[in-house]
């Protein structure tokens, strides 16, 4: 009876030690979400403003609009910086506890 309860105990021991060593390898797998808009925030304006192509990013030569780069760089870099801005004042106010994350997996 002894083995059994020893081996019971060892197989229950090792199933925590494979729970914990998934919940550790998990944790190395997630970035925090205002990471995560940081880094995208600048592609998706670059894209958007690309597509759109608005007025403010356009230039007129001769009797067309075309895309002014300047334009679209300078505007996506404060369209960035807003975004930015607007969260690190979100985790500020927030006291940067418990941030939400992205996990892969």
């Amino acid at each position: 009876m002894s083995k059994t309860k020893s081996s019971e105990k060892l197989a229950a021991l090792s199933s925590h030690v494979q729970d914990l060593e998934g919940n550790i390898a998990r944790k190395e797998k997630c970035f925090p979400t205002t990471t995560v808009i940081a880094i995208a925030a600048p592609f998706i304006a670059g894209l958007g403003l690309y597509f759109l192509q608005p007025s403010f990013v356009q230039k007129q030569e001769g009797g067309k609009y075309v895309r002014d780069s300047k334009k679209m760089l300078l505007w996506t870099i404060g369209f960035s910086a807003l975004v930015w801005i607007a969260l690190f004042l979100f985790t500020y106010c927030k006291g940067g506890q418990n941030p939400s994350k992205v996990c892969l997996d």
